[in-house]
């Protein structure tokens, strides 16, 4: 289980960059925003907060 703080973290990251960005989810996973176009310092924000670069949709994702 993901704790909400984890999730909204990476929402703020996700949502200064692409403020108009999709989320989806299915069964145990939350989608967001695009994987290019984001600084290292971004990148490396997400990456502690436990969402992963996923490459099969071209986006974030952080299981729940």
């Amino acid at each position: 289980m993901v704790k909400a703080i984890e999730v909204l973290r990476g929402l703020e990251i996700l949502t200064k960059v692409y403020p108009d960005t999709d989320l989806s989810e299915e069964h145990d996973i939350i989608h967001a925003g695009e994987l290019d176009g984001l600084s290292k310092r971004d990148k490396e924000g997400l990456l502690e907060s436990g969402w992963f670069e996923n490459e099969d949709f071209n986006c974030w994702s952080i299981f729940t």
